[in-house]
């Protein structure tokens, strides 16, 4: 019978499993999957929403929570099933988020459920902490789980054996049972049952086998148990226990007629009548625990007369007995639980019921109270036993096939989704009515169930009987979700719509004194222009002024600039650096050019000892002090200012004194002191000026620029307010006077001069007194000229007035001010006297040129101070400095600080680059101290402008636009110029001629041709304006030579002499000239001893020339040798050993027009003519000194066609042996080696002859050894003069050089000298002729002149270049020529002074 009992349950247990993977598989097309693994979805009509609980905690504060289901862990299947269950349909169904929390067995979640702090350690007590944050807070809550809301109840026993310690009714509500009956059994395993009914055919399964022997064979004894080490769990010696619990359950036993044994065995009454057989004849039951007392079945067991021996083995020993069936025992079980569902146990049938009950839900209360729809869920969950064991057996094979007991989660979520989608007609039937809203919810009709009203919504009210969340009304607030009434709308807050979260504040400017707002009142309503220092304004009184205005009735006025207003009812007071004037209830603001002078509070508050408009005087009695105060006098003042006067005359009368100087009786030194002192006086003033700029100064800086002021006469310095109270018009006239007063100091001091020391003649000394009152003047000036303009320098102030920065009180209107207006009389008086000397200067600066021509001695008398300290060569700088001066004291009345910083670093920034450029300053120490000055200044007026406070920026930002923009368009115009000029030189390049030659052999050659170019460029049509590139007259920039030949020049004449080709910058020219071939037309003049390259001569040159200097220019040594054998095969030109007009004519004719191939140009032929005056004598086997002699002609040709055609010398050719007889003046070029050539030294035999006045011109680098030449000539002259039939001896042939060198000479070198420098010394020699004071050659005059010539120079070994030997020496290099002249020079010979000017 068992064995058929057994086969029932399995295959019923069969069909349940079949059945259920046949519902897990059949319903996959309209449900989620579902495996043992993952179960997240398990209904198919799963809501989408997810919402959590606002539960109100202990601390009556509402929490937002999950719905937190207590599940306990491992062997409380029946608990832990129902709660997954309970779980899915309250977060699929009605969206609310859950979690679970994991206890160990229903004790522990007994106490969790209770809100215990320590519910997971300890069930003797509790601190009762509900809330999860709370628990946190307090540190007594430390497992990860929060405590639960809701538990289902299964297996603990009922509720009178709960902990009395704990008050439930506050802690949980129990909803009634859950459905199904916890059934506590004996149970039997099934193998023991197969085994008697196999053998004997027992049905072990009944009772009554128990109160008889029939069942001991099949069962292990109590001793066999006691030996194999099988205890118990408790001891219970006496039958007593110190646990309260083991002692409930002997109680109840001891109730039942069960009999305690010392060894801790409970027997039946039938057992223990046995006596000491009992151990032998009876049948062991195990028992788990004494926490579960099963009153009923204990009493069951003792009256039915069974012979049963219970141990209590504690729930770890008893599951290792059971589940592997270690001992044949009986052992208690209760049907809702999985845990021995594998082994198959059988009941024990008794004649009684079974013990049980049946099991509660628990609910935390304000759970209940938070949703209804969960509240009427929990109510109508039902879950019979049937439903369990379904779900139980199913989880007994998972169990087995699934591993180790820590993955039960998904198993239980997999066995419970699964008789959900099977059970559906029950579960469906738990679902509360959707409509049943609780207050704060309403009924959503799309998703068929209660939604918690959203923020901005609320329900109180049905429509019908449904709850509907209608959204809030305007002038009301709904903050929360689940509100069940409006809140109105606080003061200072508004709700313009419905549906408002929260009440909006009133904004800054406006305020709602009133509740349940809907708009907010606007402060301009109540005071125009007033606001709120804060939103949400509630009162009309938060309505104020807003700082930086005041109030004025009802209305609030924007605050001036210099008015502090701090808002409200406040009266606006003075800002500091301020002075403001209030008249007729108008404000009228300054602005204080001195901050510090005007203090901040009260309207017309000064500083300390100060009043009057902008605090800018002090009290009468009182003088400037520290931090811009007045102090009292200190009775010094009128000492300081007695020294003064004392020492006053005394300086003038010494200055006078040496002003008065000649300029010829200034030493250097003197001069040198001289220029420092005047420079120092200018700095000084000009940082005097600067101390008068709109810049806020501060000490130590703003302390020195005032007492510098002193040097612009601003005697305030002195502190005169102690001695003569004045005022401002009074003291500025002062100021005038004492700048005019000093000129006329020295004008007096020179009429006492002239009249003690020249006896009245002051016709004769008035270009004295113009230099000393021209020299103070221009020392003075900038000091004159900023006194002149102070009452131009005008502040100007927010009040649109200005005022004088100098004088504040003064201001800057005839309208507003008398007193300006005499000032600005006073002031363009003084500014047409200032404008006039620096007329007067531009005039003289203009005509010093011509003055100096004429040889004005008056003239440079007179105006000597501007010009005695300048570089000859830069006369003309003196305006530069008389310009800057004025303009530095001007730029103070531009009326902003930022360009008047601009102006003065532009103004310095100017000077300076011409300073540099022009170096005016005679002495060089003194251009190097003005760069300095200068310089110094710049990097001062530069962090000056860091220092500007206040700055306009429109202004700023103007100034720098233009600066850009003139920055852009200078680089613009630049960039077309230089674009004009690359696109000229292609179409017309600006030279027809570049002259490559060597400077020392071909220099003067080279200036007579570029003459003879450009007279025939004058008188051909064809040839008009054609320029000729010189290098002596373009000494700008060597650098440029090698562009002026490539790219500047139409055709390059070489010059080809001996030493050409070994000049490397000649060199650079050619190969320029070859690169360019295509473009360049390149034609060679060869030297009369020149003959064409050859190999060696090719290779020569490579050799010995020094490339180096060209290699920066991209000339390399392949380039030369590329370009040698090209200029070899060029065609050329030669020249004739003789040098003349007709060569040069026939020369420059030939290179314009091209035509000449190897063509040898012909002297000319014929002589002079009659009535020849003036006749000029060269060495004609030097050609260099030839060119010399006709470059000299073709000058003094231009020089005497209109004052002396007379004059204009004869060239002397090189057959003509003898002089015209006409000649009257000879001049002489003396170059080297020419007394040592017969056909010179012939024309000076017969210029002697016809005692013609001798002028001699040097023309090289001649040197004189005096006697050493003398003798050394007398000894060698009858040798070289032997076969030139020259009739002469030597002593006569020395007399007439010594003659001729009597007569001083001019230096005349075209290979040296620019064309404006040559034509000032033919200048020179026309003068020398028409003066007519020429010495005559006298031929039979003594020797002993020349002794006179070189007494001074004996063993000196050279003489200076006036005094010209005719010894033949050794070339010396030539120097770097000057394009200017040189300074002039004065020269004694015999007596004679002669100054050469430029």
């Amino acid at each position: 019978m068992s064995t058929l009992l057994y086969n029932v349950e399995l295959l019923m247990r069969l069909q349940l499993l079949w059945f259920a993977g046949i519902a897990g598989s059949t319903n996959s097309d309209s449900y989620p999957p579902c495996t043992f693994d993952s179960c997240e979805i398990c209904l198919e009509d799963k809501t989408n929403a997810s919402r959590t609980l606002l539960v109100e905690g202990p601390d009556h504060n509402l929490w937002p929570t999950a719905v937190r289901i207590a599940r306990c862990q491992n062997l409380w299947e029946s608990q832990a099933l129902t709660a997954q269950l309970i779980g899915i349909l309250i977060f699929e169904k009605l969206g609310l988020s859950i979690d679970y929390v994991h206890a160990e067995d229903e004790a522990d979640a007994l106490h969790a459920i209770a809100g215990c702090a320590s519910w997971w350690e300890s069930h003797e007590s509790c601190d009762i902490v509900k809330d999860q944050q709370t628990a946190q807070d307090q540190g007594k809550k430390r497992n990860p789980d929060p405590v639960p809301d809701i538990l289902f109840h299964s297996e603990m026993a009922p509720r009178v054996t709960m902990p009395s310690y704990l008050d439930w009714s506050e802690l949980a509500v129990s909803l009634g049972t859950i459905g199904f009956r916890t059934q506590r059994h004996i149970y039997i395993h099934h193998e023991i049952s197969e085994d008697a009914w196999q053998r004997e055919k027992l049905a072990l399964e009944h009772w009554r086998l128990y109160t008889i022997d029939g069942a001991i064979g099949y069962f292990d004894t109590p001793r066999q148990l006691m030996q194999s080490g099988l205890a118990a769990q408790y001891l219970t010696p006496n039958c007593t226990s110190a646990d309260d619990t083991v002692q409930a359950g002997i109680d109840l036993h001891l109730e039942a007629g069960w009999i305690c044994h010392e060894s801790s065995w409970w027997l039946t009454p039938a057992c223990a009548d046995l006596g000491a057989q009992w151990m032998d004849l009876c049948i062991p039951l195990l028992d788990d625990d004494w926490g579960y007392p099963k009153p009923a079945l204990y009493r069951l067991l003792s009256s039915a007369g069974l012979r049963i021996a219970k141990l209590t083995v504690g729930y770890s020993v008893h599951n290792d007995v059971i589940l592997h069936f270690r001992n044949r025992t009986l052992f208690h079980w209760w049907d809702t639980d999985s845990t021995y569902k594998s082994r198959h146990p059988l009941k024990l049938h008794l004649s009684g019921a079974a013990e049980g009950h049946y099991n509660e839900k628990m609910v935390y209360p304000p759970l209940l109270a938070a949703d209804e729809q969960l509240k009427v869920l929990l109510s109508n969950i039902l879950v019979t036993n049937d439903h369990l064991n379904e779900m139980l057996l199913q989880m007994a094979d998972a169990m087995n096939s699934s591993g180790p007991l820590g993955s039960l989660s998904p198993l239980r979520q997999k066995v419970a989704c699964d008789w959900l989608r099977k059970n559906g007609e029950v579960w469906k039937s738990w679902l509360p009515d959707p409509r049943t809203c609780s207050l704060g919810q309403g009924y959503d009709a799309e998703r068929s169930r209660c939604e918690i009203c959203n923020e901005g919504t609320f329900s109180n009210r049905s429509d019908g009987e449904v709850l509907l969340c209608q959204p809030c009304p305007p002038g009301h607030q709904c903050p929360t979700e689940g509100m069940v009434m409006p809140q109105l709308c606080p003061a200072g807050t508004f709700a313009n719509e419905s549906g408002r979260e929260t009440c909006e504040r009133c904004s800054i400017g406006n305020f709602a004194n009133f509740t349940g707002g809907t708009i907010c009142r606007r402060c301009e309503d109540v005071i125009v222009g007033s606001t709120t220092v804060f939103k949400a304004a509630n009162e009309e009184k938060d309505c104020e002024c807003p700082a930086g205005t005041y109030q004025e009735q009802r209305h609030c006025r924007r605050c001036f600039e210099g008015l502090l207003c701090k808002g409200g009812e406040h009266p606006p007071r003075q800002e500091a650096g301020y002075y403001v004037v209030q008249q007729d209830n108008k404000f009228s603001v300054f602005r204080c050019a001195d901050s510090a002078r005007c203090l901040e509070g009260e309207l017309g508050g000064c500083a300390a000892g100060r009043d009057g408009l902008l605090c800018g005087r002090c009290l009468p009695g009182r003088i400037p002090g520290p931090e811009s105060t007045c102090v009292d006098c200190q009775g010094t003042e009128m000492l300081i200012v007695g020294v003064i006067c004392t020492l006053y005359p005394i300086v003038v009368v010494w200055a006078y004194t040496v002003l008065n100087r000649s300029y010829a009786k200034q030493s250097h030194s003197l001069l040198q002191i001289g220029i420092v002192t005047s420079m120092c006086l200018v700095v000084l003033q000009q940082f005097g000026a600067l101390g008068g700029a709109q810049v806020p100064w501060v000490p130590p800086t703003s302390v020195l620029l005032e007492t510098m002021q002193l040097f612009t006469f601003d005697i305030e310095v002195l502190r005169t307010g102690c001695v003569l109270f004045l005022p401002a018009f009074w003291r500025y006239a002062a100021r005038l006077i004492i700048s005019f007063f000093l000129l006329f100091s020295f004008f007096v001091v020179h009429l006492g001069h002239v009249i003690l020391q020249h006896r009245g003649a002051f016709g004769a000394r008035w270009p004295a007194l113009m230099r000393v009152l021209g020299t103070i003047f221009l020392l003075f000036q900038i000091a004159i000229a900023n006194a002149a303009l102070v009452p131009f320098e005008c502040m100007t102030h927010p009040n649109q007035l200005a005022t004088v920065i100098k004088y504040p009180t003064v201001i800057c209107s005839l309208e507003e001010d008398g007193d300006w207006m005499f000032m600005a009389i006073l002031g363009l008086f003084s500014v047409v006297l200032i404008c006039s000397w620096v007329t007067t200067c531009a005039v003289l600066v203009y005509q010093c040129p011509a003055q100096l021509a004429r040889n004005n001695d008056a003239f440079f008398k007179a105006s000597g101070f501007l010009f005695m300290r300048m570089n000859p060569e830069a006369y003309w700088f003196v305006l530069i400095v008389v310009l800057r001066n004025l303009f530095v004291p001007g730029v103070s009345t531009v009326p902003d600080a930022v360009f008047q910083v601009t102006c003065f670093q532009a103004l310095q920034l100017i000077y300076l680059c011409l300073l540099c450029r022009f170096q005016p300053w005679r002495l060089h120490a003194g251009n190097s101290l003005d760069m300095v000055i200068t310089s110094g200044l710049i990097l001062f007026l530069s962090a000056a402008a860091i220092t500007v406070g206040e700055v306009n920026l429109f202004a700023t930002s103007v100034l720098c636009s233009s600066v850009v923009v003139c920055i852009f368009a200078l680089n613009l115009l630049l960039f077309l110029a230089v674009l004009y000029r690359h696109f000229r030189q292609h179409v017309s390049k600006p030279f027809s001629f570049y002259l490559c030659h060597h400077k020392a052999e071909t220099g003067a050659f080279a200036r007579l041709l570029k003459i003879y170019f450009d007279e025939f460029s004058a008188k051909s049509a064809l040839y008009r304006n054609q320029q000729v590139f010189l290098d002596i007259d373009n000494l700008n920039n060597m650098e440029q030579f090698l562009d002026y030949v490539g790219s500047q020049s139409e055709n390059v004449v070489v010059l080809f002499s001996g030493e050409l080709l070994f000049r490397p910058w000649c060199l650079g020219e050619l190969v320029m000239a070859h690169l360019e071939r295509s473009r360049i037309r390149t034609m060679p003049v060869y030297w009369p001893d020149m003959t064409s390259l050859d190999d060696n001569a090719v290779q020569s040159i490579l050799g010995q020339v020094d490339t180096v200097s060209l290699l920066p220019h991209g000339i390399t040594s392949e380039m030369i040798e590329d370009m040698l054998p090209w200029f070899r095969s060029l065609p050329y030109v030669r020249l004739p050993r003789s040098l003349d007009s007709r060569v040069m004519d026939t020369l420059a004719a030939a290179l314009m027009s091209g035509s000449f191939s190897g063509k040898v140009i012909l002297p000319e032929l014929a002589g002079g003519g009659e009535g020849i005056q003036v006749c000029l004598v060269a060495d004609h086997s030097n050609m260099e000194a030839c060119a010399a002699g006709l470059v000299l002609v073709k000058n003094l040709m231009s020089l005497t066609t209109a004052a002396a055609p007379q004059l204009t010398p004869h060239f002397l050719l090189e057959h003509e042996t003898t002089l015209p007889l006409s000649t009257s003046t000879v001049i002489f070029m003396l170059s080297i080696g020419a007394f040592y050539q017969p056909s010179f030294m012939k024309s000076l035999v017969c210029a002697g002859e016809l005692s013609c006045k001798a002028l001699p011109v040097i023309c090289d680098d001649f040197r004189f050894t005096g006697k050493v030449f003398l003798k050394e000539f007398t000894i060698r002259a009858p040798m070289r003069f032997a076969s030139s039939g020259l009739a002469k001896g030597p002593e006569d042939l020395v007399q007439l050089i010594v003659n001729l060198l009597k007569e001083v000479s001019v230096v005349f070198c075209p290979q040296k000298f620019s064309q404006e420098l040559l034509r000032q010394r033919s200048k020179t020699v026309l003068q020398r002729l028409m003066a007519g004071s020429l010495r005559q050659l006298v031929q039979n005059a003594e020797m002993s002149p020349t002794s006179d010539i070189v007494t001074d120079y004996e063993g000196s070994g050279s003489m200076p270049p006036h005094v010209v030997g005719a010894l033949f020496l050794e070339s010396k290099p030539l120097a770097k020529a000057s394009k200017e002249p040189p300074e002039p020079t004065e020269t004694e010979v015999d007596g004679v002074m002669v100054e050469e000017y430029f």
